[in-house]
């Protein structure tokens, strides 16, 4: 039986998802699924209004396609949030039974001229949260948390989910469900937020939310690949690249730009995530006794050339 040698390229794709989840939609995770499965973007554009008072306003992406969007613009103190769905929301909840997700991503900025006042901005992202514990933040609660990242009001910003522990890798109906994510049913992926306040009375703020997911067809309701429109996936996966998603995640969890900064990622960060896909190759390539024998050098040299 032949041994199929990973080339690094769908953990770089990876990364580049969780870092950049606009652009970049991200592969196929492969665990614990023997059915061909589907990458899927999930997305809403669109605006609100900040507070006439505080001129504050709360924004969070959740991943579920009933309620990606959480919004609250009832005051600074004040915990009355709204939920929103995605643009495809209907044709996700007809297609699909489950998903788990890939990346998260929600990004903002106000319609406000920088000679006014400039009120404050800040991102994060929420680990271990449930629809209960977050729809009993508030504005203050969020500018307070540990994650936030601060910035001037009229710049905006961005923020990325993340995974949290094997769970996050596990499929979820509520990702695919009009109902989403209830009561204190654990949301198995950080939630990224962005919070405003101090800005002018009533300035609009434009917002966009994305969630890539990796779905299953919804054959129970007679939906097949052959009358979908999508077909599902088959071929390599992430899953293929490395021997478990633990020793996966604790690897590339070291080279990825921290939730909420806001700036782009830099090159030396996509040095980093490429250096670390090439020793994810070569370290599965050693694996290999028979590719071992045959090109141990090149792997030396290689080695000694990424150590650069």
């Amino acid at each position: 039986m032949l041994s199929r040698v990973s080339s690094g390229s769908l953990t770089q794709a990876y990364m580049k998802s969780l870092a950049d989840p606009f652009d970049n939609p991200g592969p196929r995770l492969g665990w614990g699924c023997l059915q061909p499965t589907q990458v899927v973007s999930s997305y809403l554009r669109g605006s609100a209004i900040v507070d006439g008072v505080s001129g504050a306003l709360s924004l969070a992406a959740v991943p579920s396609v009933g309620n990606l969007l959480w919004k609250n613009n009832a005051g600074i103190s004040t915990a009355t949030w709204t939920t929103v769905a995605s643009a495809d929301a209907a044709v996700a909840e007809a297609n699909f039974a489950g998903a788990r997700v890939i990346s998260l991503g929600i990004r903002a900025f106000p319609s406000v001229a920088q000679t006014a006042a400039p009120g404050v901005c800040a991102v994060g992202a929420l680990p271990f949260q449930s629809a209960t514990s977050l729809g009993a933040m508030t504005a203050t609660d969020l500018l307070a948390f540990p994650t936030s990242h601060v910035c001037r009001g009229y710049e905006g910003g961005s923020s990325c989910g993340r995974p949290q522990d094997p769970n996050s890798y596990d499929f979820q109906g509520q990702i695919v469900a009009a109902s989403g994510w209830a009561g204190g049913t654990a949301i198995p992926f950080s939630i990224p937020y962005i919070v405003f306040s101090g800005l002018p009375a009533n300035t609009t703020v434009y917002f966009e939310v994305v969630v890539n997911y990796e779905a299953l067809y919804n054959m129970a309701h007679g939906v097949s690949p052959l009358n979908s429109g999508d077909q599902p996936q088959a071929g390599p996966t992430l899953a293929d690249e490395w021997p478990n998603l633990e020793r996966m995640w604790s690897t590339i969890r070291q080279v990825l730009p921290t939730p909420g900064q806001m700036k782009e990622t830099s090159a030396s960060d996509w040095n980093s995530m490429f250096n670390l896909g090439a020793r994810a190759a070569l370290s599965a390539a050693r694996g290999n006794p028979n590719l071992r024998q045959r090109y141990g050098s090149l792997m030396d040299a290689a080695d000694t050339f990424l150590s650069f």
